[in-house]
């Protein structure tokens, strides 16, 4: 809660600039940075393109949120991946949520941080290939869609991607990012799953309005999007 109240702060005092390096710490371990500074900064000019306001009003939201009591209610199978050097979500986090969420698989990338769709992508795959073959529906036709699109939902013009064929998977960014982050793991799944990607109110391509956002309103984005 203190960090989404600094960033709240620096943002608000400094614009997306403010934040860049801590962003950096946030999402990859220090000696990764080092490694792949291209990586990184491309990363960093993704979150230079995030709306202040928006970014700012979710700070503002996610440091009020406690979603412990109702994640206990989840009865789908459910797989928590999570990174062993993740400095925004700490490993002891991760493993909380996986013994409130009844019947719920725990998976950790060991060296790995905040973002491993981005710095462990085959890692990544490879760990929840088996959930997924598990759980949803391959897809066996030849025929694959493709579709970026913009759609008016709950007042807001949301852009997403939609591909492949097969049991639907809905991929969803996180805080100033937005769907090109799930770029390597589209490519491999569109082969056999339909994916969505989109991009978060405020973010990437869609828009937002200068108002408090909620994780409950941006829920009901993806809801939408998903019954459009």
């Amino acid at each position: 809660k203190t960090a989404f109240r600094v960033m709240d702060e620096a943002v608000s005092n400094k614009g997306m600039g403010g934040i860049l390096e801590a962003a950096a710490a946030r999402l990859f371990p220090e000696s990764y940075r080092e490694q792949h500074p291209g990586l990184v900064n491309a990363c960093k000019a993704v979150l230079l393109r995030a709306d202040p306001t928006a970014f700012v009003n979710a700070c503002r939201t996610l440091g009020k949120l406690d979603l412990r009591e109702q994640v206990t209610l989840i009865n789908n199978p459910t797989l928590v991946v999570f990174g062993s050097e993740d400095a925004a979500t700490p490993p002891p986090m991760s493993h909380e949520l996986a013994a409130l969420i009844p019947g719920s698989q725990l998976i950790e990338l060991k060296d790995c941080g905040h973002a491993p769709q981005i710095q462990q992508p085959d890692t990544l795959l490879q760990a929840i290939s088996p959930f997924l073959k598990a759980h949803c529906r391959l897809s066996t036709k030849n025929k694959r869609r493709r579709c970026m699109a913009h759609v008016t939902v709950n007042g807001q013009d949301i852009y997403y991607v939609d591909q492949g064929q097969g049991s639907p998977i809905i991929l969803i960014h996180g805080l100033a990012g937005d769907h090109t982050a799930w770029h390597p793991q589209m490519e491999w799944l569109k082969g056999s799953y339909r994916i969505v990607a989109l991009d978060n109110r405020g973010a990437g391509k869609s828009t937002q309005r200068d108002e408090p956002v909620s994780t409950e309103q941006m829920a009901r984005d993806v809801l939408a999007l998903m019954d459009h």
